[in-house]
């Protein structure tokens, strides 16, 4: 990323901050900073999500963290404004799989060579959507048993998903 891209995006950090900060004197009571601070999270993950996408040569693994951070407190910022609670994450867990899931998908969609982003992404992804139908009881306990028995299979594929990447990688 460019120096006057980065500072454009620190200008706009300052006024937002600076802004929220007025307000919050002038009294606006929601401007708290227990329910802004996943927005930070946010403004990290936007960020970093721009860097690695406008860096040549692109930034997988920045574009990973911008997908997780971005997702994740979007996720919070629904508990810490109101809709949801904390104990809610008792059922929202399955969430964080999934979103490290899309977070290696869009790594990957920038490097095609890196086939581990790939595996790790569909991995997650179905070890939410599991996760999911069990914590909704759409699948019972003894079937959840018999699945988690099958977890060394998620080393075996993402050791092949390596294997193939080095393959690839090699040419």
């Amino acid at each position: 990323m460019r120096a006057k891209s980065k500072s454009a995006f620190l200008g706009i950090v300052l006024i937002v901050v600076g802004a929220l900060l007025l307000l919050r004197h002038l009294g606006v009571a929601w401007l708290h900073m227990d329910n802004l601070w996943p927005f930070a999270i946010i403004a990290l993950g936007i960020y970093s999500l721009y860097s690695a996408v406008a860096d040549e040569p692109r930034q997988p693994d920045g574009a990973w963290f911008g997908v997780v951070a971005i997702l994740t407190g979007g996720l919070f910022s629904t508990i810490t404004l109101g809709s949801g609670e904390w104990g809610d994450m008792r059922v929202l867990w399955p969430i964080f799989p999934g979103i490290a899931g899309l977070g290696w998908l869009v790594a990957y969609a920038l490097n095609l060579r890196k086939l581990s982003n790939l595996v790790a992404g569909i991995i997650a992804l179905v070890v939410c959507a599991v996760s999911y139908l069990f914590i909704t009881e759409r699948i019972g306990a003894d079937t959840a048993q018999a699945l988690s028995a099958y977890w060394p299979l998620i080393l075996v594929i993402l050791g092949i998903g390596l294997v193939a990447q080095f393959l690839i990688q090699r040419d």
